[in-house]
């Protein structure tokens, strides 16, 4: 992997700017990988005592530095950005939403993002990068070569990524994540409020969630939709309907949302009019608790 780096000469030393999730893990897998790299600038306390805790140089700025990793938040990235030396040869930032014209500032260097599709958590050490894949956007060639070089040293599978279709791109990895933790909240909230225990509700619905995503892995959703939409019950999808509005009414948008996304790939599946228009009748009417 440093190898690999090194061939289309990667600029060094290196500087992470960010110690949240993320930037804490690519710090360590930068320096785990062999690269050099300065540290990690950060001005918060505890964002330097996270750094002190994984024996990694908390930086003021980037003085020095002739690449510049961005791991803070999209709003941040100019500002972050505008910070950097005007010596920065290579600038990325990690958004999998932002375009580039946050870097414009340093148009003379070469500039592109590297977005990691996968969750990190604090825990996370470098090695958590290895075998994620990561969306690359550049300009223009070189910018695309170096991107690539320094994700294939973090461990990573870099793929091409166009700036247009980003936000695209990020939706789908809003959905697939957070909007699968949304949906579990909702389950759970449900479940307990049922009368199952917090953690016993929280491990038999993960262990439930990861059993439909594994089938739609294996299948595709087309194929792996199970359940009373699946089967056209509306009387079921009714009775969900009144025990929400009557216990969680709060929860009900989000059963409303899924119960008609689940609807939709039915029909694609070929569930029968009939059922289908029952199920969707019995979405469109007040839930009567």
């Amino acid at each position: 992997m440093y190898l690999a780096a090194m061939t289309v000469g990667l600029p060094l030393p290196l500087v992470v700017v960010g110690a949240g999730r993320l930037g804490l893990v690519m710090a360590e897998a930068i320096r785990d990988a062999g690269l050099d790299l300065v540290g990690v600038v950060t001005r918060s306390e505890a964002g330097r005592s996270r750094c002190v805790e994984r024996g990694i140089p908390a930086l003021d700025d980037a003085r020095g530095a002739a690449t510049a990793v961005l791991c803070v938040p999209d709003d941040a990235i100019a500002q972050a950005a505008s910070s950097l030396p005007s010596s920065v040869r290579f600038v990325v930032h990690t958004s999998g939403c932002a375009g580039l014209d946050l870097l414009d500032m340093h148009r003379d260097a070469a500039l592109a993002s590297v977005h990691p599709l996968h969750s990190f958590t604090l825990a996370d050490r470098g090695h958590a990068l290895a075998g994620v894949p990561l969306a690359v956007t550049a300009r223009d060639e070189r910018a695309r070569a170096l991107a690539f070089a320094l994700a294939r040293a973090l461990g990573g599978h870099p793929f091409a990524l166009d700036e247009a279709v980003k936000p695209l791109y990020h939706a789908a990895a809003t959905l697939a994540a957070n909007g699968a933790v949304a949906v579990l909240d909702a389950a759970i909230a449900c479940a307990t409020a049922a009368g199952m225990r917090e953690p016993e509700a929280r491990a038999a619905l993960t262990e439930l969630a990861s059993t439909a995503v594994g089938q739609v892995q294996a299948l595709g959703a087309t194929d792996a939709l199970t359940g009373p939409v699946a089967r056209g019950d509306a009387g079921t999808v009714r009775a969900h309907r009144a025990a929400l509005a009557s216990h969680l009414p709060v929860r009900l948008p989000v059963y409303d949302a899924t119960a008609r996304a689940a609807l939709a790939i039915a029909r694609r599946r070929g569930l029968d009019d009939t059922l289908a228009r029952a199920v969707d009748r019995s979405l469109a009417e007040p839930p009567t608790p």
